[in-house]
């Protein structure tokens, strides 16, 4: 299995390539440090990351990418991954903080994050992240009628 994990800053973003076999210890494969978060910083990390996946013999679909849920910053790397195929987990970065301690991590650096994401990607194999779901529960926020009456207190 190969898991892509996803440091996501505002401005920047790292990520970290492991994988797994079934028994074996997690091996990192690959790991690129700060790109921006821009469309053309998400194009380098595919390449960078197909560069890898053929190496590999892997196709860019059965890549796993696991990302923290950091603001709003995670969005457009989630989409952009999910229309390219992968598999995509939006994970609530609670999970990864307290799957940090329970590895007795001390370090905090976006590199160190990255690995760490990647790795609970492999142990822990997060739920798939629906965008569909995300975008059918916004449209039922703004439309109904409870939140039209509520006015005063959605608008904050």
């Amino acid at each position: 299995m190969l898991v892509m994990g996803i440091d996501i800053g505002k401005a920047e973003l790292v990520a970290c390539l492991q994988q797994s076999h079934a028994g074996e210890p997690a091996q990192i494969v690959g790991s690129l440090h700060p790109i921006a978060n821009t469309t053309a910083g998400h194009h380098k990390l595919r390449r960078w990351l197909e560069s890898l996946l053929k190496q590999q013999g892997v196709a860019l679909t059965e890549v796993h990418v696991v990302m923290e849920a950091t603001n709003v910053y995670w969005q457009a790397s989630a989409y952009y991954f999910h229309a390219l195929g992968c598999h995509v987990s939006v994970v609530n970065p609670a999970q990864i903080k307290f799957f940090a301690r329970s590895t007795l991590r001390r370090g905090k650096t976006d590199a160190m994050d990255a690995e760490l994401i990647a790795r609970f990607g492999l142990m822990m194999r997060p739920a798939p992240w629906n965008p569909h779901g995300i975008h059918r529960r916004r449209c039922w926020w703004k439309s109904s009628s409870w939140c039209a009456n509520e006015k005063p207190c959605c608008s904050n």
